[in-house]
């Protein structure tokens, strides 16, 4: 395989891989949406007292296209609010990355924790190395189901944008500074 002017792989790798994530990122979207599609017609009338109550939640999420990883706790601060924090693994070109991410989670239903949320997201990574730290910025949104007032299941999306030396490497590259990522996770809610 050739490499290009700038030193990384050639054009028609670049682009199989991009053909991947966005194949990958739609077979998501179209899960998700199906999901919720099916939930709908199938929909019985719940009132508010018989939503889950649990305050905190502890999830494991596993996000595609980019193996990656987080165990994360949020918390309710009204019905229509939580924070949320997480501590996050990936596999990445150049190894194993960590990070952290913080989270603020608006419910448009103002039933937090167990509803259709959105919000702002950032987070700060870095190589297995130490050597390359970078920040991203970004929104998610998602839907949450509790079961039983103690088992939660998230269905996630993730659009964040990375600015530092790690993200200028991609920028270069060719793969651009942006990520788009979905995700599911479990855990329980107390």
């Amino acid at each position: 395989m050739m490499n290009n002017k700038r030193g990384g792989a050639s054009r028609p790798f670049l682009i199989y891989g991009a053909v991947n994530r966005a194949a990958a990122c739609l077979l998501f979207v179209a899960v998700f949406a199906g999901a919720c599609v099916s939930g709908e017609f199938r929909y019985k009338k719940v009132y508010v007292e018989d939503w889950a109550k649990a305050p905190n939640t502890a999830e494991l999420y596993i996000f595609a296209p980019l193996l990656s990883a987080e165990l994360r706790y949020e918390f309710v601060l009204d019905d229509s609010l939580s924070l949320a924090a997480g501590i996050t693994g990936s596999l990445a070109e150049s190894g194993f990355g960590y990070g952290a991410r913080f989270e603020a989670n608006f419910y448009p239903q103002e039933h937090s924790l167990n509803a259709w949320f959105i919000g702002p997201g950032a987070a700060l990574f870095s190589d297995a190395s130490g050597g390359s730290i970078y920040f991203a910025g970004g929104v998610q949104g998602g839907y949450r189901w509790i079961i039983n007032n103690s088992i939660p299941v998230t269905a996630k999306v993730i659009v964040q944008y990375g600015i530092g030396p790690e993200a200028e490497k991609k920028i270069a590259k060719g793969i651009g500074g942006s990520v788009l990522s979905g995700g599911i996770g479990s855990g329980m809610a107390f």
